[in-house]
């Protein structure tokens, strides 16, 4: 009997979870991961709902630390991302043209 009830609830849980493409849209998505060639610090971009900005980790706790504030989707690409070899350097290419001309 309880199988049965589970059978004819589960198409409503079903119908009752359709994510909406702003869902998907607004998962942040991380990209351009780069690491110092000497220590343990990390460096990455990611895409929050539009708003790009860095964010860097050292180990071995690798808590992350926003480094950038960019608070608007202005539609500026991060791209070029690297870190300096001792990991107290990060630089990075905002904007510009991304046609690769």
């Amino acid at each position: 009997m309880k199988q049965l009830l589970l059978l004819l609830l589960l198409p409503v849980q079903l119908l009752a979870q359709k994510p909406s493409m702003l869902d998907f849209k607004s998962y942040p998505f991380p990209t351009e991961l780069c690491s110092a060639s000497k220590g343990a610090k990390i460096a990455w971009a990611v895409n929050e709902q539009g708003r790009r900005n860095i964010y860097v980790a050292e180990g071995p706790a690798y808590l992350p630390v926003k480094i950038t504030d960019f608070n608007k989707d202005d539609g500026q690409e991060i791209s070029s991302l690297s870190i300096s070899d001792n990991g107290k350097w990060v630089v990075f290419v905002r904007g510009g043209d991304q046609c690769g001309f």
